[in-house]
């Protein structure tokens, strides 16, 4: 039985700590569109979806893949682009490891935070001032170029600082604002590829989602941070529950053990 409390009890230490590390980079509700990548944010009627009591924080963001150069290195890197309320959406401000949390200078010009993998494998040092990260972005055209460089639209970024939460978002993302990203995709001013929101403590996540389905119709997916991650969290509880019949197992032998031994010795 102790043997359970103990194996149990790192489990759920496992399973919290890791639920606080996606909770840095995930929302507690995404809204996406079921076909396509981007939508109009005017059809999702922002302004209702803030007004939904239980909801805190409403950021717009744009997910776009790209080619990443610094120098003689490149990557292809998820090139998110975030507005200035994504800072209150997540925990992302609390993981910079090396500068600081800036997607503007001093001149409004874009900056980036890069991820600790992205960081290493582009060779960049995030506190210089003089390192620059070129951003080539795949033009949105069904003709195809006959020139590489035909094919892409370049930008600039000067880092701003290095994030590190885990694995797959560190050696994946960078954080850019939402103006560079539509600047190289060449969209419009209310284009987006997905909405988070932030929800207030202590409210029900799935009675926010069923408000918001509601009211954004069928045409699009509302998630909460557990469904965003369902494959993980359905492999954590698998193991909780193989864990758990196991030692269940070893429990009921040892107990049917001690029983056979004191009948023996009462005979």
């Amino acid at each position: 039985t102790i043997a359970m409390l103990i194996i149990f009890s790192s489990l759920n230490g496992f399973e919290s700590l890791v639920k606080s590390l996606y909770s840095s980079f995930y929302p507690d509700i995404s809204i996406t569109i079921k076909e396509g990548k981007t939508f109009n944010s005017d059809d999702l009627n922002i302004m209702n979806i803030k007004a939904i009591e239980g909801v805190q924080e409403v950021s717009s963001v744009i997910e776009e893949k790209a080619l990443v150069t610094c120098q003689s290195k490149q990557a292809i890197a998820v090139i998110k682009g975030v507005d200035e309320n994504y800072i209150n959406v997540n925990r992302l401000k609390d993981k910079v490891i090396r500068g600081k949390y800036e997607l503007y200078d001093e001149y409004k010009n874009p900056k980036m935070l890069v991820g600790a993998g992205l960081e290493a494998r582009l060779d960049l040092n995030v506190t210089d001032p003089l390192i620059s990260v070129q951003v080539h972005m795949p033009k949105r055209s069904r003709k195809r170029a006959l020139i590489i460089k035909d094919a892409f639209r370049t930008g600039r970024l000067y880092p701003s600082g290095t994030f590190s939460i885990q694995q797959e978002f560190d050696a994946k993302y960078i954080i850019v604002p939402i103006t560079f990203s539509r600047d190289l995709l060449r969209h419009d001013e209310n284009v987006i590829s997905k909405l988070e929101i932030k929800i207030k403590e202590g409210v029900d996540f799935n009675t926010i989602k069923s408000k918001i389905e509601k009211l954004v119709g069928g045409n699009y997916l509302v998630q909460t941070r557990y469904e965003q991650n369902s494959s993980l969290y359905q492999v954590m509880n698998m193991e909780s529950w193989v864990v758990y019949c196991l030692l269940t197992l070893i429990l009921l032998i040892a107990g049917f053990n001690i029983l056979g031994s004191l009948i023996m010795l009462v005979l």
